[in-house]
């Protein structure tokens, strides 16, 4: 494979892991409350597609999500700019650095896991079977 090639290749897998490692997990589910005026609805989890919880478990909720850290804002990496901008592209450094950028984006997952877990042994029993099915449908598209 061409120098170049392998080096798009590369940057197109950083590219994306930086941009999902980017995603806030507290955005990917929130509790069900009306916006206000002139506003969208909050995203959710997909787990609770249809679910209306009440009170109690929208305070649990709202309890579940207030634990969880502040989403990182993404920011330029030193490293990354200057793996594009050498005039030799250094594949080793650029192993490192998607190993680096792989570990934080697995971390920010498994705090997404758990989240979710948690948020699922909210529900009662036939909340539950409504959210399993859920989760047995392929995603919608945002939007939608």
């Amino acid at each position: 494979m061409p120098v170049s090639t392998s080096r798009t290749a590369l940057l197109s897998v950083l590219l994306t892991t930086l941009s999902a490692v980017a995603t806030p997990t507290s955005a990917l589910a929130m509790p069900p409350e009306p916006p206000a005026q002139g506003q969208m609805h909050p995203p959710r989890s997909p787990l609770l597609h249809g679910i209306v919880l009440s009170a109690s478990q929208q305070s649990q909720l709202q309890a579940l999500l207030a634990k969880q850290p502040p989403p990182a804002k993404p920011q330029p990496s030193p490293e990354l700019t200057a793996l594009i901008t050498a005039p030799q592209f250094d594949s080793q450094a650029a192993r490192v650095l998607i190993a680096q950028q792989q570990a934080t984006q697995a971390e920010a997952m498994l705090a997404h896991l758990a989240l979710e877990q948690q948020i699922y042994a909210l529900l009662t029993p036939a909340q539950q079977e409504q959210a399993r099915a859920n989760l047995a449908r392929p995603p919608q598209p945002r939007g939608h």
